[in-house]
């Protein structure tokens, strides 16, 4: 990719923070782990690890319904559709 083009995107990425016991839910964003863990389907997720990237599916049903829930103090930064 080239650099003007990674700026462009990583500048629509929006941080926001998540308490203990608090789902992750974003139906139509893609978001990266940059504090915290959460659990989601059986596996701790932690720093670096993204969540919806099923995001760019067209078709509601073919999203995951399920949303990680943290179990710490969780910052994310967020990309909306």
């Amino acid at each position: 990719i080239h650099r003007d083009v990674l700026v462009d995107v990583v500048n629509y990425f929006v941080p926001d923070m998540f308490s203990p016991g608090e789902y992750i839910a974003h139906k139509q964003a893609c978001s990266v782990i940059r504090r915290g863990s959460c659990w989601f389907k059986g596996q701790i997720l932690v720093r670096d690890h993204v969540i919806g990237e099923d995001m760019i599916l067209d078709s509601e049903h073919l999203r995951d319904s399920v949303f990680p829930k943290s179990l710490n103090y969780v910052e994310v930064m967020t990309l909306q559709r």
